[in-house]
């Protein structure tokens, strides 16, 4: 994994002004690529790459990758670069953004179709002179846009962007939409108002006179072949080792969970060295039931040498909650991730820069069954959506500006998200259409976070679930043969009786364990410590009703202590992105 940023001029021809902030928006994302930036440019276009060495840490790794045809830049790894290389004759010293480039060359945007991995790449055709912005089918890779004045400004992250000079301000509705509906509102938009993603599944094409965006992947609702036990088993074993390639050393998460427990013991059973794992541990007082399930798992497997990351009280602090705010360019909507930071930071510390990561199979095999009401009914309306969110998430509307807590508003984004995800597969298969509404919205949101957490720290997080042949493989299956007798993922858990201890198969699914709400008591501190810059902030006056400001003064707390949370962390995101006295400039 890498970082990447560019332009491409429509209209105007690249200066020098342009290129010296091409400099210093590589050197704003070197986190993401430390070992080498380098610049390529030309009248139309700049293409920036900073590397973060993992298949090969000599100077033929570096990038951009340039042929008389083509530039591209490539932030990932393509899983298949060696078997593309002898299915096509190709120089067999290539790596994988070599590969994509003689591809390129050869087939055009159709070489899109022969690669498999987790990328966002760049293209620059010198002969047509247009760009192309390529995203993963499953959206492991990030890469975020803004269109102005004729170009085409895009980055690894957003902040990148502000070095070309473009400015924007909060959105707003965004955040809003995010603390409402949680993990399930579209990811097109970011957080920062005119700037967005490149969906899953997508590219961009941009010319001097066009610019359109097409799908060229996407799930269907159902497929002809139907997957055996075994079929499903050796895709994931094949998935995850994988991703263990490259000269870089690789660990594992080790949760506890069913899914970080299969992949930890898929590695260990197949490879004779030592497998570092690491499990998050907290206060003593704390819930630590993941440490002692991944324990059985350690167990079982003695080439597993297990890791304990501790995340105490007080590594929850102001400072570092900037600090991740600042990388992950979102609202810290929860304290998870804080134990997300510190797995990688600590893989960082001990030399890894590759970690393997469960992330992708709840979305997929309906591992939220039992976590979300909605995934019990057999179709859903947007007026029983509006009520669950509004009270699981809003708590009371009488703090929320009216705009916002007005009915119809929040009406209209339930059946928006109801429309574009849910509906997708025409209610034929209610099960699978929750799958596919997750994978679109929840798993963009938890990838998202595994990418900013980890390249925080220059470390590579690698996700076998979302491996797009196995992704298919399980919308092959309908809904009712992935909940099994009333169990959830089942098909998964046929695999893992070959690997994990019967004590995680039959664990009750949860959630990433989060702090308790003793944690909380430092958004609340730091609410009435500084309520009169929070209250007199234009944007959280746009969210928030001044009746809130009142009570916060007051000491009158009435709210649930998670809200105060997500408060205080919204203010800190406006605070990180100088957006709490104006825009960003």
């Amino acid at each position: 994994m890498c970082g990447i940023i560019g332009v491409f001029k429509q209209k105007e021809f690249i200066s020098e002004k342009d290129v010296e902030n091409a400099t210093n928006a590589l050197n704003t994302i070197k986190h993401r690529g430390p070992d080498c930036q380098i610049l390529y440019s030309d009248d139309s276009v700049i293409m920036g790459h900073a590397k973060l060495s993992i298949l090969d840490f000599s100077d033929k790794s570096n990038q951009p990758i340039e042929t008389d045809k083509s530039v591209v830049i490539l932030n990932g790894e393509i899983y298949n670069y060696k078997a593309l290389i002898r299915d096509f004759g190709l120089d067999t010293d290539l790596l994988d953004a070599g590969v994509i480039s003689r591809l390129y060359d050869r087939f055009g945007i159709d070489f899109i179709k022969y690669i498999e991995g987790d990328f966002a790449i760049g293209i620059y055709d010198k002969k047509s002179v247009k760009t192309y912005l390529i995203r993963d089918r499953l959206g492991v890779k990030q890469i975020v846009y803004r269109l102005l004045n004729n170009s085409l400004y895009f980055a690894s992250e957003v902040k990148a962007l502000f070095d070309f000079g473009v400015v924007t301000e909060p959105n707003i509705n965004k955040i809003f939409n995010d603390l409402y509906m949680w993990f399930w509102d579209d990811k097109k938009e970011t957080y920062f108002k005119d700037v967005y993603h490149v969906n899953p599944g997508t590219y961009i094409e941009i010319s001097k006179n066009n610019i359109s965006e097409h799908v060229y992947w996407d799930l269907k609702q159902s497929y002809d072949k139907k997957y055996t036990t075994e079929e499903i088993k050796d895709r994931l074993v094949h998935s995850t080792l994988t991703r263990l390639q490259g000269s870089a050393k690789y660990a594992t998460l080790l949760s506890g969970g069913l899914d970080s427990s299969l992949l930890t013991s898929i590695v260990a059973k197949n490879t004779k060295s030592d497998i570092f794992a690491m499990t998050i541990q907290y206060d003593d007082s704390e819930n630590n039931i993941d440490f002692d399930f991944a324990k059985t798992v350690v167990d079982k497997y003695p080439n597993i040498k297990h890791n304990k990351v501790l995340v105490s009280k007080k590594d929850i602090s102001v400072p570092l909650l900037k600090k991740l705010t600042y990388h992950m360019e979102e609202v810290i909507w929860d304290k998870v991730y804080f134990s997300m930071f510190s797995n990688y930071k600590f893989a960082s510390e001990n030399g890894f820069r590759i970690v393997i990561n469960g992330q992708g199979s709840d979305e997929v095999w309906l591992g939220y069954y039992y976590d979300f009401p909605f995934y019990s009914l057999k179709n859903i309306e947007p007026e029983y959506l509006t009520k669950h969110f509004s009270e699981q998430y809003l708590k009371d509307l009488s703090i929320y500006n009216k705009f916002y807590a007005n009915t119809d508003y929040l009406l209209e984004n339930a059946a928006r998200c109801l429309n574009n995800f849910y509906t997708v597969f025409n209610n034929k298969d209610h099960l699978n259409s929750m799958a596919y509404w997750a994978t679109k919205t929840y798993l963009q949101s938890n990838l998202m976070q595994e990418d900013r957490m980890s390249m925080a720290n220059s470390v590579e997080c690698r996700v076998p679930f979302t491996d797009h042949k196995f992704v298919e493989m399980a919308f092959a299956l309908s809904g009712q043969e992935k909940i099994v007798n009333n169990i959830e993922k089942s098909p998964i858990k046929d695999i893992a009786v070959e690997y994990v201890p019967d004590g995680i198969i039959k664990r009750k699914k949860q959630a990433f364990v989060n702090p308790s709400d003793k944690y909380d008591l430092l958004a609340v501190q730091y609410l009435q410590e500084h309520i009169d810059e929070i209250s007199s902030s234009e944007y959280m006056n746009k969210l928030f009703d001044k009746s809130l400001w009142i009570d916060i003064k007051s000491g009158n707390h009435k709210l649930p202590s998670e809200l105060y949370w997500k408060i205080s962390a919204i203010y800190h995101f406006l605070e990180t992105f100088n957006f709490t006295k104006g825009g960003n400039q």
